[in-house]
């Protein structure tokens, strides 16, 4: 006698395979939607991040920073205006530090810095949840500027490093006649500074006979008026002074050549150059980007050329 197939545990093995199937079905479209749901909320919440910041709320572009480079944004502001009439430039002359700070607490859309970002810079930035972009869009040098009267033409790294560390407080210790040196600096939020600070003093501080002033300004103005004065400042504001002030030599060692600072030597053999920079947010709004893509242009660069710098590229 044949066996009864046992038809129901089939149909049951087969509801539970098609059941199956259908719950797995069901599982990956949800899965698919609940991504494309996510990637959607994503996009929002950029859009929504950049919304709420209300620098993208203007075309307008604020500027904030060093004042090393401010003659050099007026020339470019003029030029950029011409074919973005409705594009306003706001500047506000600082300092490298103050304008980072800016552009990191999100007050100003653009920074100027004769400086590269510090690690402190650099981890604020991050704690913010903010990514600075940066472009380099001119050469510069520091210029040691000293009174038209001083006969001493050119001073070596060593003797400028002693002369702010209070080692030297005379002119006569480096070949000029018996005056008292007076020394000047930028304060220590200066970009200026900074390069100084790093490139001649070597991590030194300064004397505490070192007058510190708060512009390029002031600097250039003790200069012209004190006969043992001594100070540093950007190159295209020593040379747009008409002989208030002398422009030092600089000998990279002690018996070493002296070179004068100027647009050919920054790129040779002058020591003491640098470049300028500008920070941006990495999600600034199209009026930022277009004028710093200008300032790096051809058009730019040879604005900068004319301004007294030297161009980046």
């Amino acid at each position: 006698m044949k066996k009864k197939r046992n038809t129901t545990k089939n149909n049951s093995s087969k509801f539970v395979l098609r059941t199956g199937k259908h719950i797995f079905a069901q599982l990956a479209g949800a899965f698919t939607c609940l991504f494309v749901c996510l990637a959607a909320l994503a996009g929002c919440s950029n859009h929504d991040s950049q919304n709420k910041d209300p620098r993208h709320l203007t075309t307008m572009i604020s500027v904030e920073g060093s004042d090393t480079m401010m003659s050099l944004l007026k020339t470019w502001s003029e030029s950029f205006k011409e074919t973005h009439p409705n594009t306003p430039i706001s500047m506000t002359t600082a300092d490298s530090g103050g304008g980072i700070a800016a552009l990191i607490n999100g007050t100003t859309d653009m920074a100027l810095s004769s400086r590269e970002l510090t690690d402190a810079e650099i981890a604020a930035a991050k704690a913010k949840g903010t990514h600075l972009v940066k472009a380099t869009v001119a050469l510069d040098a520091i210029a040691v500027i000293v009174n038209p009267a001083n006969p001493v033409s050119s001073l070596s790294l060593n003797q400028l490093k002693d002369i702010y560390i209070g080692k030297f407080t005379n002119w006569q210790q480096v070949g000029g006649k018996t005056l008292l040196i007076s020394a000047y600096s930028r304060e220590k939020n200066s970009g200026t500074y900074e390069y100084f600070h790093d490139h001649v003093m070597g991590g030194l501080e300064d004397s505490a006979v070192v007058r510190r002033m708060p512009s390029i300004e002031r600097l250039v103005e003790v200069v012209a008026k004190e006969p043992g004065a001594v100070a540093y400042v950007g190159l295209g504001h020593a040379l747009a002074q008409n002989n208030r002030v002398k422009i030092e030599d600089i000998r990279l060692i002690d018996a070493g050549p002296a070179v004068q600072p100027s647009q050919t030597t920054i790129t040779n053999n002058y020591p003491l150059s640098r470049p300028l920079l500008i920070f941006t947010d990495e999600n600034a709004k199209p009026s930022v980007k277009e004028f710093v893509d200008f300032c790096a242009s051809s058009t730019g660069q040879n604005l900068v050329h004319q301004t007294g710098y030297v161009k980046a590229h």
